[in-house]
């Protein structure tokens, strides 16, 4: 059992060792990734790919054990990336439980586990980027996208403020890293936190073997 924040997640034991763990891992560093991915036990079930950058790749998963309707986006870390991995995962779980009670715009981690060598990350699923948003609704009226632009601008600069107030620089601030709930566009949360800069002293200490 896992917590993270207000929440446990329960972590079975997967069968990764019945793999190759250098079967799994490609040149570059990232997981070689396949639908019938064994992720945490086949809790997880690999979906799709939703993006990649520097430090790894981002897929939707489907979460066996709450639902038929139940989607997460898994980060995949890159093997050699792994420490860059674990300071995002303080961060997140730093605010994990603050930004539930105070609804602040910054994405929601559900757990973390280990996989043939690459940490991932289990986070909330979110909607489309500040970008997509952007362009899609270029031909509302203006007074409606100002309402809008307001409302984004409002929880993005508390979200930066619950950083600052910790220390935490985030380095990485753009359209492409800020996405909306899928059910409120007028709510959006910053997800890629792999470019910022922190007091060490600010941030709870993690250990390898608190992860499944």
């Amino acid at each position: 059992m896992l917590t993270v924040g207000h929440r446990q997640l329960s972590c079975p034991q997967g069968n990764e060792s019945v793999i190759s763990t250098a079967a799994q891992t490609l040149p570059d560093g990232r997981m070689c990734l396949s639908i019938d991915l064994p992720l945490l036990g086949q809790r997880f079930q690999h979906l799709r790919l939703l993006g990649s950058g520097s430090a790894g790749q981002v897929i939707l998963a489907h979460d066996t054990y709450r639902g038929p309707q139940a989607q997460v986006a898994i980060k995949v870390m890159k093997r050699q990336c792994l420490a860059d991995g674990l300071k995002e995962m303080q961060v997140l779980r730093l605010f994990s439980s603050q930004c539930y009670t105070s609804g602040a715009a910054i994405v929601d981690i559900r757990g973390a586990f280990t996989h043939a060598g690459h940490l991932c990350l289990v986070l909330e699923r979110l909607g489309p980027t500040l970008l997509d948003y952007t362009v899609s609704s270029a031909g509302l009226p203006a007074s409606q996208q100002l309402l809008q632009l307001q409302k984004i601008a409002m929880q993005l600069l508390g979200a930066l403020k619950m950083l600052h107030d910790r220390q935490i620089v985030h380095a990485d601030v753009k359209p492409e890293n800020c996405l909306l709930m899928a059910n409120s566009p007028g709510r959006s949360c910053f997800w890629s936190l792999q470019e910022f800069h922190f007091n060490e002293q600010a941030l709870p200490q993690v250990q390898l073997h608190e992860l499944i």
